[in-house]
């Protein structure tokens, strides 16, 4: 109580109450009002789009990420659907074949060195090739864009190929303090908007993500970067996170399934009401004497309990509250829905319901989502991850005498797709071999192997079947006789 409360109450005491009261009110009117906080950035509210032609050029693309990292984070949804796309694009590793390689000894000693390589091309020492190639992917995949950085290491005899690579989060490229006019956002353009050169910062990111230091952006060429996104349209230099249309969504979802959990705590509460009508005095209900506990002079009773019996003055009522229960199943999976498709993924890939799917609609469903990943795996991953890596590889090879490295194209090989039914499609590779359809090369490429790996697969199948049995094994289909 304040001096001119107490000076209130001195005069007119009943005065003095009323101001208590109404302050008591105010008091719990302030912590009713009182909201959950978010840490992460929040999406925002459904308003027009604040993009226009050059939606992916740079000008709210910190927004996106911010809110995309957290709600991969944050969002079960989101962070599954990620994990989908970038373990079906790559995987345990796409494999480098040179089977079409002609002179043997050449073709040995870029399969012995590749394989050697990619256990030390993390430039930080952490993961190796397959490992960079999948973080790569899906920080591309959540930040919209990533950038790797080649790094040619000091080299001696007996070491592996002196490359390796250096994965960069897109926040490193300095904006704003760069006062050339050919250079956006850090990069820099040819008179035919090519990338020539990026800017990155050199100062020290922060948990918050802001940079501390003073120290002027290095500038790097662009021969020594790859600047991994997906490009959409013409004209596009910056990437944009996969999670972009579906981003509202999801925010709104997990805000509703929070609520949700709110509601159905409060359902298994029971909670009771007292209501009081004014006193004779003029005194809010808010400061009336209720009841006191037995054995406790001036406590109220908050509390029920089996075989309680209380009573209640003149006007006093209790109410009971018994929250409306409301069915929100197929909302809620309407909802995730739609955020698989904004996502590119399937409902049931990151909800993991399968009740209501059956053999012909699954299939039918995987089938599209493994053409979008094929898509996302030749014209993104491809020319722009493993194509770049490779020419740097050979070149860096060249150093060690592999001087024939630069003129050798490795046949790349993403890991195959799971069957549904292995037997079906057996049946299918069968028929298309006999009409000529496909190739046996064709087949061993798209389970995931080079035909390299497959003969010596079998070779080695042989031998041991020989040592053990004394004979080789047949792989052809058995006869009908063959009981």
């Amino acid at each position: 109580m304040n001096l001119l409360d107490r000076a209130i109450s001195a005069i007119s005491p009943t005065a003095g109450l009323r101001r208590m009261a109404a302050r008591a009110g105010l008091d719990q009117m302030k912590a009713l009002s009182g909201k959950r906080s978010y840490d992460g950035a929040r999406v925002g509210q459904k308003k027009g789009s604040p993009f226009g032609r050059d939606w992916a050029q740079g000008h709210h693309l910190s927004d996106l990420r911010r809110g995309a990292r957290y709600l991969d984070r944050n969002s079960s949804y989101a962070g599954k659907a990620m994990d989908v796309l970038a373990n079906n694009a790559i995987g345990e590793g796409w494999m480098a074949g040179f089977s079409h390689v002609k002179r043997k000894n050449q073709r040995v000693t870029l399969e012995t060195e590749y394989e050697r390589w990619c256990k030390v091309a993390d430039f930080r020492g952490k993961q190796s090739f397959d490992g960079l190639c999948w973080t790569a992917t899906r920080s591309m995949l959540v930040d919209g864009e990533i950038i790797i950085r080649f790094h040619v290491v000091p080299w001696k005899p007996g070491d592996p190929v002196p490359l390796r690579l250096e994965l960069l989060p897109i926040d490193l490229l300095s904006s704003g303090s760069i006062t050339k006019s050919n250079v956006i956002d850090g990069i820099e353009y040819d008179e035919n908007a090519r990338p020539v050169a990026y800017y990155f910062t050199q100062e020290g990111l922060r948990r918050d993500g802001a940079f501390i230091g003073g120290k002027p952006p290095v500038r790097v060429p662009a021969e020594e970067i790859i600047h991994l996104y997906e490009v959409l349209n013409a004209l596009q230099w910056r990437g944009i996170t996969r999670m972009a249309r579906a981003m509202l969504r999801i925010s709104d979802l997990e805000e509703y399934e929070e609520a949700r959990l709110i509601q159905a705590k409060i359902a298994a509460c029971f909670a009771a009401f007292v209501t009081d009508l004014p006193s004779s005095t003029g005194l809010s209900p808010a400061i009336a004497p209720l009841q006191s506990a037995p054995g406790r002079p001036g406590q109220q009773i908050e509390q029920l309990a089996p075989g309680l019996i209380a009573y209640l003055k003149p006007g006093q009522d209790v109410k009971t509250a018994v929250p409306q229960r409301i069915e929100t199943g197929g909302y809620v999976s309407d909802q995730i829905r739609a955020i698989a498709v904004g996502c590119g993924v399937m409902y049931e890939q990151i909800s993991g319901d399968l009740e209501k799917v059956n053999y012909s609609s699954f299939r039918a469903g995987d089938r599209d989502f493994k053409r979008s990943i094929k898509v996302l795996r030749q014209l993104t991953l491809l020319p722009q991850l493993f194509d770049r890596v490779w020419s740097q590889w050979a070149r860096a090879a060249a150093i060690m005498g592999m001087t024939y490295a630069p003129s050798v194209s490795p046949v790349w090989t993403p890991p195959a797709f799971e069957s549904v039914d292995r037997r079906a499609d057996a049946e299918a590779d069968r028929l298309e071999l006999d009409n000529g359809t496909a190739t046996e090369e064709q087949l061993v490429l798209e389970r995931g192997v080079t035909v390299a790996q497959q003969i010596a697969s079998h070779e080695a199948s042989k031998e041991l079947y020989t040592a053990r049995k004394g004979g080789a094994p047949q792989f052809d289909k058995p006869g009908p006789s063959a009981a």
